[in-house]
């Protein structure tokens, strides 16, 4: 009995002093795929087509690029506007809200402003009409083109964490 309890105590002090020596890189593999694995679950895909949040879902159609009643140069974006928030919301705001969209030049990215009174033809219902909680519509968001040519950038990036689930990018013409 004392030879096994010497062997015991030899396997359980071997294995001691190994785990003392260990470089740690077994350690450091397992914190690796772990780190790993979590930003797998973090990442979704990032959708070109269907933006949904809390409040509101946008799922885009199409755009076409036309001259407004002003002469200027207007972005009809076609969109499915579904209201989830408890609020009645226009599609405008609540795009103005949940999304950023930009103007991006060679030199400058800048907001654009909306143009749904520019409209040759306006949908049923208007970018600012208010839409009950629950309700789904199309509609079209339409943006003035302040530089013709120059791409129209719509995302969901949170500027906070710069993580997005939503990006479209429109090439417009001059």
């Amino acid at each position: 009995m004392k030879n096994i309890t010497k062997i015991l105590g030899a396997s359980v002090l071997t294995l001691g002093i190994m785990a003392g020596c260990s470089d740690g890189a077994s350690e450091k593999t397992v914190e690796a795929e772990k780190v790993q694995n979590k930003k797998e679950e973090k990442t979704e895909e990032v959708s070109n087509q269907v933006y949904e949040g809390k409040d509101y879902k946008f799922v885009f159609k199409g755009e076409e690029q036309l001259k407004g009643k002003s002469g200027k140069q207007v972005l009809a974006i076609k969109v499915e506007f579904t209201n989830k928030s408890d609020e009645a919301q226009s599609a405008w705001m609540a795009m103005s809200v949940a999304l950023n969209a930009h103007e991006v030049t060679d030199m400058t990215e800048e907001a654009v402003l909306g143009a749904i009174g520019d409209l040759p033809n306006p949908p049923k219902y208007k970018m600012d009409t208010k839409i009950n909680p629950g309700k789904t519509i199309d509609t079209v968001i339409a943006l003035e083109l302040q530089h013709p040519g120059a791409k129209v950038n719509i995302d969901d990036t949170n500027i906070v964490t710069e993580e997005k689930t939503f990006e479209r990018t429109i090439k417009t013409t001059k």
